[in-house]
């Protein structure tokens, strides 16, 4: 949960960031610039944070699924019978 909130508060910031770039080249007459520097330096540190949430909760929940299997305990083999 920690880490989806961080993740949150990134994408919140590099937002701000994002619109005080666009204000700034726009003010001076180049908001493509401004667009541009937002799309190649901004991006894809918010794309990659996110992906590596996403990345996290698929492992967690792998995790979470062994740990539950492996708490049960061994299972009987329908193999094995005697």
């Amino acid at each position: 949960m920690k880490y989806r909130r961080a993740t949150w508060m990134l994408s919140g910031v590099l937002l701000g960031l994002s619109l005080i770039f666009l204000a700034l080249f726009t003010a001076f007459g180049r908001p493509d610039v401004g667009a541009w520097l937002v799309l190649i330096l901004l991006a894809p540190i918010a794309a990659i944070a996110w992906l590596d949430d996403a990345l996290l909760r698929r492992r967690v929940a792998a995790y979470l699924r062994d740990f539950r299997e492996h708490a049960r305990g061994p299972r009987p083999s329908p193999h094995h019978e005697k």
